[in-house]
This record gives structure tokens, sequence and C-alpha cells, in this order.
């Protein structure tokens, strides 16, 4: 990672662990694979509504390769073992709402399909065709246990996004939209 990504890194680990309000804002997919590392490596509950899982997919890697070269195996290498840590502890878990649902969101996984299918702490569902303008709806993930870290994309192409940790009045859980796609959506039969 760059000194600059490492800087991110420690400073969103030391705000999430501190359960310090801290807001930032993303602006690319190396950024984007940083938050999700500090999810991963901190949290024990983790709820995501997304396009293709692309974080755990070795093609959003091969993106971050274009731009920075020196970032993109380290970051891939780091969150593939994050991922299966995550998924190994009995107290973890992890929701997934995808856009869409298409098979070969599994052929490019940074991990073993196989790992990732059968571990008890993973749901993994999808929106139905007839939900309409669902590339309108803002993806979201966030940690759901006492520290919240929240992550909210405003341009999925871009993956520019709102980063928000800590607890104050202001930050409103995402749980009550969450939920509600949940209960709209379908379990992915994998």
């Amino acid at each position: 990672m760059t000194t600059e990504l490492k800087k991110y890194y420690e400073e969103l680990t030391d705000a999430y662990k501190r359960n310090e309000w801290h807001y930032t804002m993303n602006s690319d997919r190396r950024h984007n694979a940083v938050i999700m590392l500090v999810m991963l490596e901190n949290a024990k509950k983790i709820k995501m509504f997304c396009g293709e899982m692309s974080v755990f997919r070795k093609g959003f890697y091969k993106h971050i390769q274009e731009s920075d070269s020196s970032s993109a195996q380290d970051l891939m290498d780091r969150m593939s073992y994050a991922l299966q840590e995550f998924l190994s502890y009995d107290d973890s878990h992890i929701d997934i709402i995808l856009e869409d649902f298409k098979d070969e969101y599994f052929d490019d996984l940074i991990i073993p399909r196989r790992i990732f299918l059968s571990k008890l702490g993973l749901d993994l569902f999808y929106l139905p065709e007839y939900i309409g303008n669902k590339k309108e709806i803002p993806h979201i993930t966030y940690t759901d246990d006492d520290r919240k870290m929240v992550r909210i994309e405003l341009d999925p192409q871009k993956h520019e996004a709102i980063c928000k940790i800590g607890t104050s009045p202001d930050m409103l859980s995402p749980d009550d939209s969450f939920n509600k796609l949940k209960e709209l959506s379908r379990r992915a039969a994998v």
C-alpha cells in the first residue's frame, strides 16, 4: 500500500476502535477496499447492498492495478485474508444484497468460491427484476454492532462515497432502508 493509503487505513482503524466521530470522502476503488478491509478486520456484523460484490472480486483489483500498481496486489491479498478470517469466526455475519444475481460473480472471487459459499456467516440476496431503477438506489455497506462505520456510495461507477465512523445524533442507522431492501429481496440459490 502507498503511504497515503496506509495513513488512511490507520486513520479509519483508529477512529473505529475509539468509536470516534470521523467523516471522510472516499474517491476511488483503493479507498473503497481500505474501508471494507477495516470493516472486516474489526466488525462482527456487516450489511452490504451493492451491484456485484466487486470489492470481493479479482477484476476490482485489476482496475486498481491500472492506476496504482504498487497497491493492487497488496490490497487484494489483505482483503482475501481478512475476508477468510471474518467468515471463519463463529460470531461473525455478513448480509449481502445484490442489485441482480449472476452466477458469474463467483468466477473471480478473491477467495475460493467453495470457501466463500460454505461459510455459515454469509447470507446472499438479490433484488428481483420487477424492482425498477435498482441502479439509482445508493450502495451502502455498514457495520451492525456497537461501533458504527457506514459507507454510502454516491457514484457506483467511480466508487465515490462518504464514510462515517462513530456514533453521533446525525448518524442515522441505515437498518430501516437495508431491512426494507431485504424484505423485497430473494435469497440467491448458489
